[in-house]
């Protein structure tokens, strides 16, 4: 996948993709001795082909998983949701809660936060209405929900940057004053950029779906399958691997009792 825009997108359609390959539960993975997951090729922070010491979040958490079921990590690469059902990828490790929907998808307690921000060079704002954003530059994904409701508003809009890359480099060179980021973009460019200081606020002012929780997603599981897994999330909190997990790719952990 070549944009990271795309890689958000796909977090947040799997919640309802439909499987139509069977996957396992908890005992079919331990018989078969390997736990399957679906990734992108190029959605860093969240996965990569590329071998190094930054495989992506959901390749790092996959890895942890596995080793607490006792398996081998397998990945199998998809671009777009409708590729899954053709893959015999066990989970997704990456997908938006939105609510009590019952599918084929069962989903563990969430383990992180996905929020959709407004980053701008530091000195400027406080932004906080919509009036605050009158006659400024704003780049946003094209068709978002910021992009719905800023299209009829007096600002200048760019939506031709599909990436968290390049808005956060309009934003760092001065080319527009505000980018709509995910955190996890605006984490990750912080990682790679350890130069640029950056600061963000909620887009909450101009939209209410600004962000959503994210959870393993298990394909045609069963409970106890789930059950399992948020054990190991709760024992992976408990270590510390899990926070230091998430903040290596510039998110933080959902407080796990």
């Amino acid at each position: 996948m070549k944009k990271l825009a795309m890689g958000f997108a796909l977090i947040f359609s799997l919640s309802t993709a439909v499987a139509g390959v069977q996957a396992a539960d908890l005992a079919h993975i331990k018989q078969k001795q390997s736990l399957n997951i679906c990734v992108s090729y190029d959605s860093l922070p969240f996965s990569t082909s590329d071998d190094g010491p930054n495989p992506g979040l959901h390749i790092e958490l996959g890895r942890l998983l596995a080793r607490e079921f006792g398996v081998s990590l397998q990945l199998s690469w998809v671009t777009f949701r409708y590729q899954a059902k053709y893959t015999n990828c066990d989970a997704f490790m990456g997908v938006a809660i939105l609510g009590d929907e019952d599918g084929p998808i069962k989903k563990t307690e969430p383990y992180t936060r996905i929020e959709v921000l407004l980053a701008h060079q530091p000195g400027k704002g406080p932004y906080k209405t919509i009036d605050d954003l009158k006659g400024l530059k704003v780049a946003t994904p094209s068709a978002s929900a910021v992009h719905t409701v800023l299209v009829n508003k007096p600002v200048e809009l760019y939506v031709s940057m599909l990436k968290d890359t390049d808005i956060l480099d309009a934003v760092t060179e001065g080319r527009v004053d505000l980018g709509v980021v995910s955190n996890a973009g605006l984490g990750w460019y912080r990682h790679t950029h350890p130069g640029v200081a950056l600061q963000s606020e909620s887009s909450k002012f101009i939209h209410p779906l600004n962000g959503y929780p994210v959870a393993i997603g298990f394909r045609q599981a069963n409970q106890e399958t789930v059950d399992e897994a948020n054990r190991v999330l709760t024992k992976l909190h408990k270590s510390g691997e899990l926070t230091a997990l998430l903040e290596k790719y510039g998110l933080e952990p959902i407080d796990r009792k």
